[in-house]
């Protein structure tokens, strides 16, 4: 195992003291590491945990970090073995960026990774418990992860679609300092937002917010032993070594092929307030924060053998004298992510709308009729995307609407909301509107789209050739016009359809004659029904259809019935009384 090549601690609130070391290998005590004085949502495909963090604008504390002004979300858990590994096999095929170091298959103290293959082909396996923090990687490897989670953790080379641009514009570099791009959607956190979800609690002073000492929720002194006590962590507890215990083992000393990392999360009741695990002891967190050339960390880390065992894991200490490059047992990451939501809206599903540019058509819709579009609401933000209503304008507002008008879409997800076109009225002709979405989006609220369609009316006939304006229409293809008048086309239009069998509304209604009349002789006082029965084959000419006595008989209940012969292909029959 390799040491850290001229690191540097400093600590807030007592002296400062500077203490630099050399690279060398581990030979049974190690040489001085470190020096001191004085709401969950699953996120992405590979299991990263994020915790939302509110309570925007709160004070910072007496080191002067903590404040952060914006909502933003972090992650629950350090980055695992499990998911550099799934990183590592979808873009480190090559490994152009040096993303694997060697050291994790052959530091027997955190190894975790093995790799197999050759360049073009490599392929990364987990070693033992791949549930346990990631080491030896560096900002750089914490700021290309960052990328390909931004970008959608899609597979292939490492190039900008992958992890060189996105959250950071890195384009091949290995060195230096690189700021994050805005609108980034995953990223390494700044030691604010670090700080804030580790020592800030909310709840404390009476509800006005303040910090512990410890991210465990606590200002007393913590103790290693794994398990489910409160206010624990993994880190060394002696002042140098040997002499103190390491979490793992509860020995002091380091012993051959020994892994000392815990999984995260094993200290189960020693979340911070906002429910974060291991920003104490396991593995220092680099920060995407900058002390001269170098990145600080945080945290503390499993081993340390000096003065300041405890005071790694304090509020107070930095690491300020991390080269962005160097790597080692003792450091790890998380990363942090935008709680920003971000509105996409289909129609149809899988085509994108342009916020302002986009409209709908609903097309030809009789009047007193409704058509309806299904439009998708998705959320590829990075918090809850609240759809707060939904308003419209222009000059047929009464002949839209949408359902529902809210909803709340959680990240990654979607919703459907259908609009309808139900024009009213009695003229035909074109309709439009705007509909305007509101949500939380920064810089698409509300979205607008516009939307139209025509209206035809089923009894109107604009042109008075004889044919309603949505009949017309429907017939736009044999030739029809409803603003044109055709008399010899409709003419032809009825004459053909009753020969094919085709009959209009008024034709079939003309079947019902009413209720029956009974009529009384005055002369002898009694009533008198009299029906007749007509037939028709084509509801144009109506012929009587005689009924005869053979044909008619009186059933058990009372009930005239009346027999007969049909040889036609179809016929209509009609009652009349008399």
């Amino acid at each position: 195992m390799a040491h850290i090549l001229h690191s540097e601690i400093r600590i807030q609130g007592a002296q400062n003291a500077l203490v630099r070391f050399a690279k060398g290998p581990i030979r049974g005590v190690l040489a001085a590491v470190v020096c001191v004085a004085g709401q969950s949502d699953a996120f992405s495909q590979i299991g990263l945990e994020f915790i939302t963090i509110g309570n925007m604008g709160n004070a910072p504390d007496a080191t002067t970090y903590g404040r952060v002004d914006y909502p933003y979300r972090i992650g629950k858990y350090e980055v695992t073995i499990n998911q550099y590994t799934a990183f590592l096999n979808a873009v480190a095929a090559s490994d152009n960026y040096s993303l694997y170091a060697p050291e994790l298959a052959t530091d027997a103290t955190v190894a975790g990774i093995s790799r197999s293959g050759a360049p073009g082909s490599y392929i990364y396996s987990v070693i033992g418990d791949g549930n346990r923090p990631v080491s030896y990687v560096n900002w750089f490897d914490a700021a290309r992860m960052a990328n390909w989670m931004h970008n959608g953790e899609p597979t292939g080379p490492q190039d900008a679609s992958t992890t060189e641009d996105g959250a950071y514009t890195l384009n091949g570099a290995m060195s230096g300092i690189i700021n994050r791009n805005n609108g980034a959607r995953v990223y390494v956190p700044s030691e604010n937002e670090w700080y804030k979800a580790a020592y800030y609690d909310p709840a404390l002073n009476a509800g006005t917010g303040g910090y512990w000492l410890y991210p465990m929720r606590s200002n007393s002194t913590p103790n290693n032993l794994v398990g489910s006590l409160p206010n624990q962590a993994n880190f060394y507890t002696a002042s140098s070594a040997p002499g103190g215990l390491l979490s793992v083992t509860q020995q002091s000393t380091i012993a051959p092929g020994q892994t000392y990392l815990t999984p995260v999360g094993a200290f189960t009741a020693s979340a911070s307030a906002y429910g974060t695990f291991d920003q104490a002891g396991n593995v220092y967190e680099v920060l995407d924060a900058v002390s001269g050339g170098n990145r600080v960390a945080r945290g503390g880390t499993w081993w340390a053998n000096n003065s300041g065992y405890l005071l790694q894991l304090q509020s107070a200490g930095r690491n300020l004298s991390l080269p962005p490059t160097s790597k080692s047992a003792f450091f790890g990451f998380r990363l942090a992510g935008s709680s920003v939501p971000e509105i996409v809206l289909e129609h149809p599903a899988g085509t994108a709308l342009v916020d302002g540019v986009a409209a709908i058509n609903f097309g030809a819709v009789t009047i007193g009729g409704s058509g309806a579009k299904t439009v998708v609401i998705r959320n590829t933000g990075a918090g809850s995307l609240n759809v707060s209503g939904v308003t419209f304008d222009g000059p047929d507002v009464p002949d839209f609407s949408v359902n529902p008008s809210s909803t709340v879409i959680a990240p990654g997800q979607q919703a459907s909301v259908v609009v309808t076109f139900a024009p009213g009225g009695t003229a035909s002709g074109s309709r439009s509107a705007g509909i305007h979405i509101a949500s939380d989006d920064g810089d698409e609220s509300p979205f607008d789209i516009a939307l139209g369609g025509m209206a035809y009316s089923p009894t109107a006939d604009v042109d008075g050739d004889g044919l309603n304006d949505a009949a017309e229409f429907r017939l736009s293809a044999l030739g029809f016009d409803w603003q044109t008048s055709q008399p010899a086309l409709v003419s032809t239009l009825y004459s053909g359809a009753n020969i094919a069998g085709l009959y209009t509304a008024s034709q079939v209604q003309a079947l019902h004659v009413g209720t029956p009349l009974i009529s009384r002789n005055p002369v002898s006082g009694k009533f008198k029904l009299t029906i007749g029965v007509r037939k028709s084959t084509d509801l144009i000419g109506f012929s009587s259809f005689p009924m005869t006595a053979p044909q008619i008989q009186l059933n058990g209940t009372g009930e005239l019935e009346f027999e007969f012969d049909s040889g036609d292909n179809a016929a209509f029959f009609r009652l009349e009384s008399r």
